[in-house]
């Protein structure tokens, strides 16, 4: 272990107040407060190698760096040091210390003989006693600090939310171009099987087929064969439509057309092509419109909006309102002009069972569904993140809470760059 030592020496006044204007907490006291603060502290060397101070030792004084260069580190459960950074001329470290009085937070050490100016905690504090003014300086320039933290923690967590926003979209991205790929190759021997089911059905059903129907001898034989064609044909019909779903997860499979719409009115038509199925089911939508005339228009996708929101009201449908329960279910627009850029945000409410917890943070995953039972797919809603997050460019939130309902979210810009050409799966 080093031995802590110093020696006092003296330098050019000058420089060490040029210094002490750079720390943001003397940034706003004068040339003679500054030159109070220089007649508190001392200088003094350390020889390479040697320790200026241990991680929580008390923290009784500030450091600012003449000459030299030290290296600031900390030890972690193996003894092994771990640098964080490193000092040089002109830079200071420990300054909270004369405020606080606190555990020193990281050990430090010279690398080459350095000479330091030091401001001890006592000698800081009798000096700020003595004036109110440098106290009122100082507790100003304090309160920026923190305030720069707090923001630079805020940036911080910011940009930490972002990246992982735009992570989930790219994941959602890359299912939807490994669907793609899938899709297209299911789709190659769905179609041989449809034509080769097709046929086996024609040939069954000409007039020496009818014959054996009719024979005692192969009427049950027949029966089954012809049972078994039309449950091959069934399936395949299903099949295919299950991929035609399964491909729609993926943007780049979807086509569509970028307009200039009054957006209110358009909504409108949207749940008017749900009219049949609302009134079926006992569903009454309710529409409100709280977009000033001036921004009704949406430069958008019409038709990828349109899915979005048939897809979430036959969810209501099979799920909330089941076995033609019935219901209310309420659409909102309003928009927020004060973002950048101006956002829409529409948001589609039902009153029904609502989702549990522990099923909500999954709804937006492929092939998730407790409808199996009900011709669910698991679909539905990854479709609409996707359609949400990448054609619409915005964001898709849900919220719900058992018998009471749930609310689903879609926030987007009033003005959508066109997308990329589409390409081929």
């Amino acid at each position: 272990m080093f031995t802590i030592h110093h020696v006092d020496i003296k330098l050019p006044g000058m420089r060490i107040i040029d210094n002490l204007k750079r720390i943001p907490l003397f940034s706003r006291l004068n040339e003679s407060e500054l030159n109070r603060i220089e007649r508190s502290g001392v200088l003094r060397t350390f020889a390479a190698g040697e320790i200026v101070f241990l991680e929580n030792s008390p923290a009784d004084s500030m450091y600012v760096i003449m000459s030299g260069l030290v290296k600031i580190y900390k030890i972690d459960s193996d003894e092994q040091g771990i640098d964080i950074c490193m000092k040089r001329e002109g830079d200071f470290f420990g300054e909270l210390a004369i405020i606080d009085g606190d555990l020193r937070s990281a050990n430090v050490a010279a690398v080459e003989e350095s000479v330091f100016y030091v401001l001890e905690r006592d000698s800081f504090l009798k000096v700020l006693s003595s004036s109110t003014d440098m106290f009122s300086h100082v507790l100003t320039s304090l309160t920026r600090v923190i305030r720069n933290n707090s923001e630079n923690i805020f940036r911080e967590k910011l940009a930490k939310q972002n990246l992982q926003t735009e992570m989930e979209i790219e994941r959602h991205r890359a299912l939807s171009q490994m669907v793609a790929g899938v899709a297209h190759e299911i789709n190659t021997p769905l179609g041989i099987l449809r034509t080769a089911s097709t046929l086996i059905h024609k040939r069954l059903n000409v007039s020496i087929m009818k014959e054996l129907l009719d024979d005692e001898r192969y009427s049950d034989t027949m029966e089954d064969i012809l049972e078994a064609a039309d449950l091959m044909q069934g399936n395949i019909t299903r099949a295919h439509q299950l991929v035609e779903s399964f491909k729609k997860t993926s943007v780049s499979q979807i086509t569509g057309k970028l307009e200039d719409v009054d957006l209110p009115p358009t909504i409108a038509e949207i749940v008017g092509l749900f009219s049949l199925n609302a009134k079926r089911a006992g569903i009454t939508v309710v529409v409100a419109d709280d977009v000033p005339v001036e921004n009704r228009h949406w430069v958008g996708y019409p038709g990828y909006l349109s899915q979005i929101i048939l897809n979430l009201l036959s969810n209501i449908q099979r799920y909330a309102y089941p076995d033609r329960a019935g219901g209310k279910v309420d659409i909102s627009l309003s928009c927020r002009n004060e973002s950048n850029p101006p956002l829409f945000v529409l948001t589609i409410r039902d009153y029904g069972r609502g989702i549990a917890s522990e099923n909500l943070q999954k709804v937006f995953n492929a092939f998730y569904t407790t409808g199996r039972n009900c011709g669910g797919t698991g679909l539905g809603m990854a479709i609409v993140h996707n359609l949400a997050t990448s054609a619409l460019q915005g964001k898709v939130s849900i919220e719900s809470e058992p018998g009471e309902g749930t609310a689903v979210t879609l926030i987007f810009p009033q003005r959508i760059k066109e997308a990329e050409p589409d390409r081929e799966a």
